[in-house]
């Protein structure tokens, strides 16, 4: 058999034991989890690779944490809220520029902006809000 379909065989049974265990020891911390994955399937597939229907390839080359896209969503809410839809999508755009500059910059150069970064990317960075 393939690895790839005996692993989320092995997640599922992993999940069984859990919630047996959740019952037989009235672990309501447990059980409430396990409530919230079962009303929200898509949430293990996104954490995990097991569940996951992504190609491995695709998998293993994105970011192991969600850093860039809540830093985004930050910047998004940085000025505003509430704005008209033309104001929104204009904004929406700079952000995404600026994040995308930023990634290119990390990438070509090697330097990454993060707090307390005093790179040339920061100071654009600074500059451009």
């Amino acid at each position: 058999m393939i690895p790839e379909l005996i692993i989320p065989d092995h997640v599922h049974n992993v999940l069984m034991r859990a919630r047996e265990f959740a019952v037989n020891n009235s672990n309501d911390v447990l059980m409430n989890w396990i409530k919230h994955k079962d009303a929200n399937p898509w949430v293990l597939t996104c954490v995990t690779f097991a569940l996951s229907k992504m190609g491995r390839s695709d998998w293993y080359s994105t970011s192991v944490d969600t850093n860039i896209a809540e830093s985004a969503h930050a910047q998004s809410q940085k000025d505003r809220v509430k704005l008209t839809l033309v104001t929104a999508v204009k904004k929406g755009e700079r952000v995404d520029l600026l994040m995308f500059s930023l990634e290119q910059a990390a990438i070509s150069d090697g330097i990454s902006t993060k707090y307390g970064n005093r790179s040339m990317s920061d100071w654009a960075r600074q500059n451009l809000i």
